[in-house]
């Protein structure tokens, strides 16, 4: 594109600053109501469908532990059927009718939003293809892993879980090559961001929408990435005005105000809502908003001759009734919470804390120490892992062989007791020293009297034998009340409580959908991104425990542990402790900016 024509579109839009997205915020908003309200609908009726598959076989819920199941039954070729459903459901609502909605803002083409979905909707039949398919799953799944510039609502809180993470950058190699693959997912997602538009607006296939896209921006990258770095300039200092009058401003006059007490308390919730409400409004025209954006830019490198009608339209009632609006729902919110303002920011929880593999970075990992380690701490339970060895014995160790923490690259069930007792465990804070490898017997003995202690069915040795063989140890150690029997597996755990009744059993599960409650469990042990309120609460109110793993991050660890979760497991057994103490010191306002920080 010449210089003299990019600068024509440039300027069309420079003259009015950021006009062109102010003055389709109630047109936005509008949709985002209408199509959200869609999708709800869409998505309860595709959950119901997928119920009463689940239900014709005989499955309470789909989780991570049965992948096998999804690939292998007609009933979960259908589930994934339906998942591809709701992924192009999404696709068509929040981008490619956004799209459109974007090109009748620049425009001021004044269509109904009715018509801008249904035209969105119509493009749809351009993604069935293998190709299209691909462009819509890296949209869900891949692009938010390190770049937000696109996705669809359905995934755009995807992250890896904190346990993979964990292992990931524990080691140089695989961390680097987490590092590499970011990197080229960023380059990707900026490389082909005008993908869709190429699809829904040049009306081109996904393969070449892809190729164009990826042309345009090896030519003019320049162009696209300062036109969208000046829309997320605006949108950083809109964001900055929204925190200082939705927070700042509000907490200043309270300081200065000395309000004590209940008038207090009314002021502190007060500026919380009204900051909720700001940041809520802003990230939900944000998406919209960038797609704006995106849209001028690529008018901008097809047509800059068609400069889109930009009217300086002054939106002063619209903004005016929303903000009195939003302020009114804010005061009466403040005015009903008051009263429950410690229930609602407590000093104290009753959420227990779960040592991870023994006792987390107290000590040794899965070794006796550790768990002695973690008895004097402020923890609940110790959570260790058991694996059969070649002579039918049990060992405490959570990975396949004995590498990482002994430098014997050896499977366990390949090795017998005695040749696993020559082996010791390093202790990470003093390289010169090393402890045995713990049996289940002297682990139980460890624990004894002291923590409750998880046991988790570990490994390729992981059967019913060992399930068998772990309660018999339990029972006649005397710890069946002291003791919980837990495994990813979930026909493992299914068929301890079944077999068992008198154990305790919890089933770890890192993905979810259906009727948890339903799980023939004691308990269920949620990864973080499953344990929704919406979960925990269907748990708790079939009588089960609810326990989260593993939450080593400092906000997530934060958030459960003021939550309505019974139990978190952590490796940060002195962050925990760390952050409840400084929880049960804080003042009205620290209080309230620990469940802002935590949560939001």
């Amino acid at each position: 594109m010449s210089e003299k024509r990019r600068r024509t579109f440039s300027e069309a839009l420079s003259s009015v600053p950021f006009s062109p997205y102010l003055h389709g915020l109630p047109e936005i908003l509008l949709y985002q109501a209408l199509t959200k309200t869609a999708l709800a609908v869409c998505i309860f009726a595709l959950k119901h469908a997928t119920s009463a598959i689940l239900w014709a076989a005989d499955k309470p819920a789909i989780t991570s532990s049965d992948i096998p199941f999804l690939l292998r039954t007609w009933q979960g070729w259908l589930i994934l059927c339906i998942g591809a459903l709701a992924l192009f459901a999404y696709a068509a609502f929040d981008v490619n009718a956004m799209i459109i909605m974007s090109r009748n803002i620049l425009h001021q083409q004044k269509k109904r939003i009715t018509s801008v979905i249904a035209e969105g909707v119509s493009t749809l039949p351009r993604l069935l293809s293998p190709v299209g398919f691909l462009a819509v799953a890296y949209l869900a799944f891949i692009a938010p892993l390190a770049f937000r510039e696109l996705g669809i609502s359905l995934s755009f809180s995807l992250v890896v879980p904190d346990f993979i993470m964990s292992v990931v950058l524990a080691d140089p190699a695989t961390a680097a090559l987490w590092r590499a693959f970011q990197t080229l997912t960023v380059f990707v997602n900026v490389s082909c961001i005008l993908t869709f538009h190429f699809i829904v607006l040049g009306d081109l296939s996904p393969k070449d929408a892809i190729v164009r896209s990826f042309s345009r921006f090896r030519r003019e990258w320049r162009f696209i990435l300062k036109r969208d770095a000046a829309f997320l300039a605006k949108a950083a200092r809109v964001q900055a005005i929204v925190a200082a009058l939705c927070a700042a401003l509000p907490l200043a006059a309270l300081e200065l105000s000395g309000a004590e007490g209940s008038a207090r308390h009314t002021a502190l919730i007060f500026a919380l809502a009204l900051s909720l409400v700001g940041f809520g409004g802003f990230l939900a025209v944000f998406g919209p908003l960038q797609f704006v954006c995106l849209t001028s830019i690529y008018e901008a490198l097809v047509d800059p001759s068609e400069a889109p009608r930009l009217p300086r339209a002054k939106r002063g009632v619209f903004f005016g009734c929303t903000a009195a609006a939003a302020v009114a729902l804010c005061a009466g919110i403040a005015a009903l919470a008051a009263p429950s303002f410690d229930e609602l920011f407590p000093t104290t929880t009753p959420v227990q804390v779960i040592a991870h593999r023994g006792g987390g970075f107290l000590s040794t990992e899965n070794t006796a120490e550790s768990i002695a380690a973690a008895a004097q701490h402020r923890v609940y339970a110790s959570e260790i892992d058991v694996q059969r060895t070649k002579d039918g014995r049990y060992v405490v160790h959570h990975d396949n062989t004995f590498k990482r923490l002994c430098g014997v690259d050896r499977a366990v069930s390949d090795m017998t007791l005695d040749e696993i007792r020559e082996l010791s465990v390093r202790d990470p804070n003093d390289p010169a020293r090393s402890v045995p490898i713990a049996t289940l017997e002297e682990a139980l003995e460890a624990a004894k009297g002291r923590v409750h202690l998880y046991i988790e069915l570990k490994g390729p040795t992981a059967d019913r034998a060992m399930a068998d063989d772990v309660y018999r140890a339990v029972r006649d150690a005397g710890m069946l009340e002291q003791c919980s029997i837990i495994g990813l597996d979930y026909d493992l755990v299914d068929y301890v409580e079944s077999e068992h009744p008198d154990a305790q059993t919890l089933y770890l599960c890192f993905y979810a959908l259906g009727n948890l409650e339903d799980l023939n469990a004691d308990g269920i042990g949620l990864e973080a991104e499953s344990a929704t309120p919406e979960n925990v609460e269907r748990i708790k109110e079939a009588g089960k425990r609810v326990d989260v793993w593993t939450c080593n991050e400092p906000r997530t660890l934060a958030r459960f542990l003021f939550s309505e979760v019974d139990g978190v497991i952590t490796d940060r057994i002195d962050l925990a402790e760390e952050t409840l103490d400084t929880v049960a010191s804080q003042s009205d306002l620290g209080r309230v900016a620990f469940f802002a920080a935590s949560n939001l």
